[in-house]
């Protein structure tokens, strides 16, 4: 198993399309009848995901509140 691989890459081994490889990973869709592409971690932009890191700063900080720190 490939820990960190990219559509490229997973495209080239298996020998198919780079949109196979979003579509499997987006919709849970086979490849080949046989593999599939899960995305297991993505890096946050403070641009693009301020909504979620706003609201994971507010459950720590009330975490932090309820433990006396």
């Amino acid at each position: 198993m490939e820990y960190s691989i990219t559509a490229s890459d997973i495209a080239k081994r298996i020998g198919c399309d780079r949109q196979d490889i979003y579509s499997s990973a987006s919709y849970a869709l086979l490849i080949k009848k046989e593999y599939y592409v899960e995305i297991t971690d993505r890096p946050l932009s403070w641009k693009k995901d301020i909504d979620l890191l706003t609201e994971y700063d507010n459950v720590r900080k009330k975490f932090l509140r309820r433990c006396g720190k």
